[in-house]
């Protein structure tokens, strides 16, 4: 297992690198001046060239891009705001927590929600569990994550007042950001759990658990649910990536100041150490979530465990 978790590990790197060679191109062949952002239209032709001088905009592309990957990945250093002089590095770990706090909230309770809705639906299928079920799902798959916020806003915070439109505090000000961000992936968790149990509902030794005399619960959570796991654990790893890459967008309906609200204020001001850091940041986040469902996939699926196991074995053998 270990050799497996190890393999993981050391694919993310290219996948990192290249991450990060993609944004640093996108965002120097952008249109847009940040020197000219940064001085005002009244700003003189030689103001401009001193000011890309200083950021060191005026070296080749090349060089821009070794240095970057240097500072990055060998020194971990992700620069200063261009607007600011902060360090980018200081921000994005005052503000990660914080998004970070809002997937995993809403990724609980996505999937606290939408594996048991889905199960229900499966049980009873064609009844109006499951019926309410799948009407809920199609709901969550089709209303679009900035509409429902904003509709959040409008009823929850400024028609009723029971929570807050925007800002951080305490556990109020997560609520309508977290219930806006689940509701997508509660829907398709629940159509993923929904169709995954149906495929083994079936199964010969689900009818022989039946037989033995087993409840109808034993029958679901000793021999169904286990086998039914795997294709919810891949689409429970998507849907987690989906619900940090949805943050960005819910982060600037309600004001979060989290990793989403920063970066599009930098994109807007052409600040881009703090774009490519956000990005990179980003990225290792997603990879890290990639690994640990690759990771639940193997304890789950004994057949993935003992391969790898198997694998570390030859390989022993052959060198003796």
């Amino acid at each position: 297992m270990g050799r497996f978790v190890l393999k993981r590990i050391l694919q993310m790197i290219p996948v990192l690198l290249m991450v990060a060679v993609l944004i640093f191109t996108i965002l120097y062949f952008v249109p847009g001046d940040p020197a000219q952002i940064m001085l005002g239209s009244t700003a003189t032709k030689y103001e401009l060239q001193q000011m890309r001088e200083q950021l060191g905009l005026t070296r080749p592309f090349l060089v821009q891009l070794g240095d970057f990957l240097y500072q990055t990945f060998i020194k971990f250093d992700l620069g200063k705001s261009y607007l600011t002089g902060a360090p980018v590095g200081a921000e994005i770990a005052a503000r990660l927590p914080r998004t970070l706090i809002l997937g995993v909230a809403s990724m609980v309770l996505a999937f606290g929600i939408g594996i048991p809705l889905g199960i229900t639906a499966a049980i009873h299928q064609n009844g109006w569990g499951d019926r309410i079920s799948m009407i809920i799902a199609l709901l969550g798959v089709s209303i679009p994550t900035f509409w429902l916020a904003l509709m959040f806003v409008l009823l929850f915070a400024l028609k009723l007042r029971w929570f807050p439109s925007s800002g951080i505090g305490g556990f109020k000000y997560y609520v309508l950001p977290t219930v806006s961000l689940c509701f997508g992936g509660l829907a398709t968790q629940a159509r993923q759990s929904r169709s995954s149990m149906l495929e083994v509902i079936r199964a010969d030794y689900v009818v022989t658990a039946r037989a033995k005399g087993l409840s109808e619960r034993e029958v679901i959570m000793r021999h169904a649910l286990p086998n039914a796991l795997n294709p919810i654990i891949t689409l429970a790893g998507n849907n987690l990536a989906v619900i940090f890459g949805g943050s960005i967008v819910i982060e600037n309906v309600f004001s979060f100041p989290g990793i989403g609200q920063y970066m599009i204020t930098a994109i807007n001001q052409r600040d881009y150490p703090i774009v490519r850091g956000c990005v990179v940041m980003l990225a290792i986040v997603f990879a890290v979530i990639m690994l640990l469902v690759d990771i639940a996939y193997a304890f789950n699926d004994p057949r993935i465990k003992a391969r790898y196991e198997n694998s570390g074995r030859k390989t022993k053998v052959k060198k003796a």
